[in-house]
């Protein structure tokens, strides 16, 4: 029987280095595993933190809920086999990269070459931190560590491309036009449960200003100013429209040598420290389809642009005029208002952030980018006498928190889960979901899935799961989700599955040229798919999984409630129309 020493005189450290020397000696963990069935698993779903990062207190803390459920479940006689893995792609690794390359943005990578920036970001996962291991072992925790899984293993990847196909074959993923979160320093869509994390909204200050539009239409409104507040100066060459409440009242006012329009309810904020009269009470319905003159027109257009509508929901009374300013493409209602009465969708701006050029005129604003141009059109306003008014307002916005810049909504092509096909059947299963805290079930949980927008899956960037599709160029679609598929489609050997090298493999069928499209996935699309991707389903451990899915337990801290475990609810309710997970904790910030 094997004893230890005497404790007498010996510290904490000096008893816990010798309790963890005697586990990895004789090899107590694996043991703890290999002596339970492997008919009968306990599972459990550890969030993979990043590759090259290092373990803060946080980490220690949220080790202690992922160790001790477990433990608890093997002393039960459970086999509870706590497989580690490293979340090793995305924008991450891709900072991290360029940092080390100095080089700024995406245009940037392409000068650099493709294939040398990927060979550096394998490198630089390739540098797993030790700090991890020492760490795990100092808590006590047990984990495998040698068997543990990269999200950059061709396995993980083809098991992520198999889902995207799957989803696609049951019509739940399209490529569309639609206004979303942008980066314009990483030139890529961000998805809205992506600003769910830490810190990611800030206290910013912007300017506030108040835009006089002139009324063309003839009748008793000709010439009157109809007054629009914005926060976002850089929209007003890409408006199209402005909008009321038809069934509110609005006033018109007359100053010294003007007259202007505005809600009833807002005028005496609008109007205040300015000599003024009331003249006329109405109606916002009188307003609607009056026209008035563009303040900027170098942009094209068509005939439903410069008039006045109503549409539900725009329009409130908290702030502001009461008459909205639209620009469609900069802002989800402004887009599905526009869309709703034929307006103008608008792409003005690039991915870099900067204003093209316009397609019916001289703009004075090409090249510039979008927030430094803030001031220049507030004094070209003021130069046209359309600027009523110039405040200051701190609000708060988001932030991309892999390169700390403030995001834009942005009206882009990209593709996307149709989350709406699945809403009932993602708020009816997660009524068989243990949570702890329970009032996230029908809170936090819930109602995110319940306000959830189509999901975004498509990244402008280079080091993630390739988009697997190929289209021709009339725009007809091969979806692929196997190594085998493009092997035997293409007749080229895949050799590996990032970018440049799977960009390089076309396909040919019926006389036409299929080349894959330049996307890479949402790399919480490949966090979603960890479940089956880690064990390479459905090309190995087909029974394995299908015989211990959902998972038994999964905990993470309180913001992946709307980041990790919706990702995986979406996925796993699409797939196999069931959980993912059975019982789930969520811990509060704890760092």
């Amino acid at each position: 029987m094997t004893s230890f020493k005497n404790p007498k005189n010996k510290t904490i450290q000096q008893l816990e280095d010798e309790v963890i020397a005697f586990w990895k000696a004789n090899k107590i963990f694996e043991k703890s595993v290999e002596q339970r069935s492997k008919d009968n698993l306990y599972v459990f779903y550890d969030g993979p933190p990043f590759i090259s990062g290092l373990p803060h207190y946080g980490h220690l803390l949220g080790s202690i809920a992922k160790d001790v459920i477990p433990r608890y479940q093997a002393m039960k006689g459970k086999r509870v086999e706590r497989v580690w893995g490293w979340d090793a792609h995305g924008l991450t690794v891709e900072n991290k990269v360029q940092k080390k390359l100095g080089i700024k943005n995406r245009r940037d990578i392409e000068t650099y070459g493709l294939e040398k920036f990927i060979q550096e970001c394998y490198k630089y996962t390739s540098e797993v931190s030790a700090e991890w291991q020492w760490y795990v072992d100092k808590i006590g925790r047990w984990v495998d560590m040698e068997h543990a899984y990269k999200t950059i293993d061709q396995n993980y990847m083809e098991s992520v491309m198999w889902a995207f196909k799957q989803l696609y074959d049951k019509g739940l993923i399209y490529e569309g036009v639609r206004t979303s979160l942008f980066c314009p320093t990483c030139g890529t869509p961000v998805s809205n449960f992506e600003i769910a994390m830490d810190n990611s909204y800030k206290d910013y200050e912007d300017p506030a200003i108040t835009v006089a539009f002139n009324v063309t239409s003839e009748g008793k409104f000709k010439g009157v100013n109809l007054l629009a507040w914005t926060t976002t100066p850089w929209t007003i060459p890409s408006n199209r429209g402005l909008v009321v409440d038809e069934t509110a009242e609005y006033v018109e006012v007359e100053t010294t040598d003007k007259r202007y329009i505005a809600a009833k309810a807002r005028a005496n904020v609008v109007f205040s420290g300015l000599e003024h009269k009331i003249i006329a009470t109405f109606l916002g319905k009188e307003l609607v389809g009056l026209s008035y003159a563009p303040i900027y027109d170098f942009y094209a257009g068509n005939d439903k642009d410069f008039h006045v509508y109503s549409y539900p929901g725009m329009v409130n009374m908290d702030d502001g005029t009461g008459i909205v300013h639209s620009a469609p493409g900069f802002g989800e209602i402004d887009t599905e208002m526009g869309n709703a009465v034929g307006l103008t969708l608008m792409f003005s701006i690039d991915d870099e952030g900067k204003f093209k050029q316009g397609e019916a005129g001289e703009n004075p604003f090409a090249g510039m980018y979008y927030s430094k141009v803030n001031p220049v059109i507030i004094e070209d306003l003021q130069q046209k006498d359309a600027l009523f008014k110039n405040e200051k307002i701190i609000h708060r916005i988001p932030f991309h928190d892999r390169c700390e810049t403030l995001l834009i909504q942005k009206a882009q092509s990209s593709w996307f889960v149709s989350v709406s096909k699945l809403k009932t059947q993602l708020i009816e299963n997660n009524k068989d979901i243990n949570w702890v805290p329970k009032h996230l079930k029908e809170g936090r949980f819930k109602i995110g899935v319940e306000q959830a927008p189509d999901w975004c899956i498509s990244r402008s960037r280079f080091w993630a799961t390739p988009m697997p599709v190929w289209k021709s160029e009339d725009g007809d679609l091969i979806v692929s989700g196997s190594v085998a598929e493009i092997e035997q489609l293409s007749g080229q050997k895949v050799i590996d599955l990032h970018r440049p090298y799977i960009d390089n493999i076309t396909i040919t069928k019926n006389e036409k040229i299929y080349k894959r499209v330049p996307d890479v996935l949402d790399s919480w699309f490949e966090a979603g798919s960890m479940p089956y991707a880690q064990i390479h389903y459905p090309f190995e451990n087909q029974a394995k999984f299908e015989k211990n899915f959902p998972g038994d337990y999964i905990v993470e801290y309180i913001a992946q409630v709307r980041a990790w475990f919706y990702v995986m609810h979406v996925l796993s309710t699409a797939l196999f129309e069931k959980n993912s997970f059975k019982n789930v904790v969520s811990t509060g910030v704890m760092a």
